[in-house]
């Protein structure tokens, strides 16, 4: 730890982090980010080929018993009828769901970022890319931003479109696109439509940063939507934040501008927690609102962004 200096050599009164700290600070969260990750990309592993081999004595559950988002497209169905379900979904569906939700109250999108196996292996396909091409891959056109920003948009009138017609149907009508369906029923009974958009979603996310959960994804809006009641956020305080470093903007997956936020309450940011690791001054931090970590002296200079690089 090590305090730096502005132009007029006053020393800056909190810490700051140096290059070696941050690194090891950051592979720490990665570590433990994608151990989670395998260890439920596993587990349903496990049920989907289990499930595949033994599927005629029922000894492995069916993989789709572990869908959260089962239990959200039966939720009508289960409070209309007084306890039926509707087709591929039953009890584990809606506890599953509720365990989610709580958890998104709790922490917001974690579910997203730490635990979803779909999430998972987009991430592993975006970051171990370079295994397999030397140069990074990009789309061949650039999105303008205003597109981008409205296509984020779509997974919202996914999760309306499908809660609606699924309502009135009596059967989960997204089953036939959904990609997570098409995942869990490999070699068995997977819709031509989930697995064409699953292996869309593999292929763009080569190039993109998880294309489904940004786009399509249905869960991923419902936990957007709850998770903007979590009291529990990345929070930035100002007061320990260096004017100039934009080490958070460039550490976020999901391009968001951290640096502008005074709360990550974005339903982008899956609680990766890239930025909070890699924050020199330790100004973002996962906490609770109206609660700093640092009280800045009175008339104390703010550091200049090129003093803090210099410093790191």
């Amino acid at each position: 730890m090590t305090t730096a200096s502005t132009g007029t050599d006053k020393k800056h009164p909190f810490p700051i982090r140096r290059k070696p700290e941050l690194v090891k600070d950051t592979k720490r969260i990665h570590l433990l980010r994608r151990a989670s990750q395998v260890g439920f990309t596993t587990l349903i592993a496990y049920h989907v080929v289990g499930n595949l081999i033994n599927s005629d004595n029922g000894a492995i559950a069916n993989p789709e018993a572990y869908c959260p988002f089962g239990g959200l497209e039966t939720a009508y169905n289960f409070i209309s009828t007084g306890g039926k379900y509707v087709a591929h979904t039953h009890l584990s569906n809606v506890v599953l769901l509720v365990a989610v939700l709580g958890l998104t109250l709790v922490s917001k999108s974690a579910f997203c970022g730490w635990i979803c196996p779909l999430g998972a292996i987009q991430d592993w396909l975006h970051n171990f890319r370079r295994l397999f091409f030397k140069k990074d891959l990009k789309l061949p056109f650039t999105m303008p931003r205003w597109l981008d920003k409205a296509l984020h948009s779509v997974k919202y009138l996914v999760l309306a479109w499908l809660l609606w017609e699924t309502a009135q149907a009596g059967y989960m009508v997204f089953r036939d696109y959904d990609p997570w369906s098409a995942l869990l029923n490999l070699g068995k009974e997977a819709a031509l439509g989930g697995t064409i958009i699953l292996f869309t979603t593999l292929v763009l996310s080569l190039f993109v940063e998880r294309p489904w959960c940004t786009y399509a994804c249905p869960l991923g809006a419902t936990i957007g939507l709850v998770g903007k009641a979590s009291l529990l956020k990345i929070r930035r305080d100002e007061s320990t934040c260096l004017s100039g470093c934009t080490i958070c903007n460039n550490a976020c997956p999901s391009k968001l501008e951290v640096k502008k936020m005074k709360s990550i309450s974005s339903s982008e940011c899956v609680n990766c927690m890239s930025c909070v690791a890699g924050c020199p001054t330790g100004a973002l931090a996962v906490r609770l609102p109206m609660l700093p970590t640092f009280k800045k002296e009175e008339n104390e200079p703010v550091m200049a962004g090129e003093a803090a690089k210099k410093e790191l």
